[in-house]
């Protein structure tokens, strides 16, 4: 059995609140930045004068099994809400031609000898979360922009800096949205925006 985990949610309607935004841009641009992780975000910027829309990208969670120290044992573990987030985006097909996507391209950080790195299991989670993206777009014909962080990030001023600059510069540059970024855990919201 699958159990949402708890996150702050600013639109309980999300499909709603879409539609809403979609009918005051009317046939202007709607521009999509993804984070694409797991504990990533999506922004919705209109080209008028409405409100953005930033929102976690929905996850569930369930329990599987899994060995642990070799011993197999009930684990929870978080996935993509696939159906959630082909609800959430449902308005935008309607309008694939006013759409303009930016995906942030996930780079795994494989490990090398004597450094840190990702583990094979969090490559894959990355690789999949990433490809996902690339699969919904292809299937309702958006098109899209893949940006990896090393191209996105220096023309921000955010290379080498923490998650915080990428909020306080999401919270000045976008000021009608700034409730979205006051947490530090928002650092994926505000690079999503940012994106």
């Amino acid at each position: 059995m699958m159990a949402k985990p708890v996150r702050r949610v600013h639109c309980e309607d999300i499909p709603a609140e879409l539609t809403q935004m979609l009918i005051a841009n009317g046939t202007g641009k709607l521009y999509v930045g993804i984070d694409p992780g797991q504990t990533g975000a999506i922004a919705f910027l209109p080209s008028c004068s409405y409100p953005p829309l930033v929102v976690d990208i929905p996850t569930t969670a369930g329990v599987v099994m899994s060995k642990v120290k070799g011993k197999a044992k009930k684990v929870t573990r978080t996935h993509y809400d696939y159906q959630a987030i082909v609800t959430m985006l449902d308005p935008l097909i309607d309008r694939v031609d006013n759409v303009v996507v930016a995906l942030e391209r996930g780079q795994p950080m494989g490990k090398m000898p004597g450094r840190t790195g990702d583990t094979a299991k969090t490559s894959f989670a990355v690789g999949m979360g990433y490809g996902m993206w690339q699969l919904y777009f292809a299937a309702f014909a958006f098109t899209w922009d893949e940006l990896p962080p090393a191209t996105w990030k220096p023309k921000m001023d955010l290379r080498g800096k923490d998650k915080s600059a990428s909020r306080r510069l999401a919270s000045r540059l976008f000021p009608k949205a700034a409730k979205y970024f006051k947490l530090v855990s928002d650092h994926n919201r505000a690079e999503a925006i940012l994106i």
